[in-house]
């Protein structure tokens, strides 16, 4: 696994607060073609998307013609691909120095060029979507600043150690949920299901308003009881907020590690002994 790590590098971890709320935008117009133009379900399975190729790629649509949208996160552009399998580019379009509202229609003008004139398709709007969306100046106009290119690089970096993490797991433990990247938070994650009732989610997460940087996490569902005398972890630490409690190891814990082995094994370890403590959490395993 380790030789599929890419050495994470310390920078400036204020510049993922920027980063994330351009990337939250840039990953918008990405899973508004699937909201928009697929069926509905409980999950909101139409708006998640994928690591494919070093790309966040959304839900392929079939209109004639096969095609979904993907978003570059290291060069902070959104392109138009021939659907998932090829994932040859039909379009793309560089997001610094554009706005919301013209990246969201040339995302749907290059789909309409791919249409006959009786299957023209509108696209959701940000004001529009299908969860409460941050506020934002690129919701009244602003344009994409790309202010720190080396941290939409750092950033793709982290996803892709995140899906081959992810991906190590799943088949460690025969765990057959699905990796995906929801459009509500871009958590990259999977769920590990025993019954309609109790799982446990492993992911990954760019960062948001309760934790500022990235971070890897392992949670239990249900939320373990307030009161419920949890085991503390030699990795990382519990972390609760409304009806969200689980493991977490952040960012300034893994760049204190140098190199793709120290770090790769600093994940791995936490993710073991997460996975033990959010079973015994939940019932799963007796302490």
């Amino acid at each position: 696994m380790t030789d599929y790590w890419i050495p994470l590098n310390k920078i400036d971890l204020n510049y993922f607060i920027d980063t994330r709320a351009e990337l939250y935008w840039a990953s918008q117009i990405v899973s508004t073609v699937g909201s928009s133009l697929l069926l509905g379900t409980f999950d909101n399975n139409q708006t998640h998307m994928a690591w494919l190729n070093n790309l966040l790629v959304g839900k392929e649509v079939h209109r004639q013609k096969f095609f979904c949208a993907a978003l570059d996160i290291g060069n902070l552009t959104t392109l138009l691909l021939d659907g998932r399998k090829e994932l040859k580019v039909i379009a793309r379009h560089p997001l610094k120095g554009a706005t919301l509202e013209h990246s969201f229609d040339w995302a749907e003008n290059e789909i309409n060029q791919l249409l006959p004139e009786s299957q023209k398709v509108t696209l959701r709007r940000p004001n529009e979507m299908l969860w409460e969306v941050p506020d934002h100046p690129l919701m009244h106009g602003a344009i994409f600043h790309d202010a720190h290119p080396e941290s939409y690089h750092e950033l793709a970096h982290w996803y892709d150690n995140a899906h081959t993490l992810l991906e190590y797991f799943k088949k460690r433990y025969y765990m057959s949920s699905d990796i995906v990247c929801w459009g509500n938070n871009l958590d990259m994650l999977f769920l590990n299901q025993q019954t309609d009732n109790q799982a446990i989610t492993f992911g990954f997460s760019p960062g948001d308003s309760h934790i500022e940087v990235p971070y890897f996490f392992c949670r239990p569902w249900p939320a373990p009881l307030k009161d419920a005398k949890l085991i503390t972890p030699a990795l990382g630490k519990w972390h609760s907020r409304e009806e969200w409690t689980g493991l977490v190891l952040t960012a300034e814990e893994i760049l204190n590690k140098e190199g793709s082995q120290a770090q790769a094994d600093l994940v791995r370890y936490f993710y073991e002994e997460a996975l033990v403590k959010a079973e015994i959490a939940i019932g799963w395993r007796i302490h």
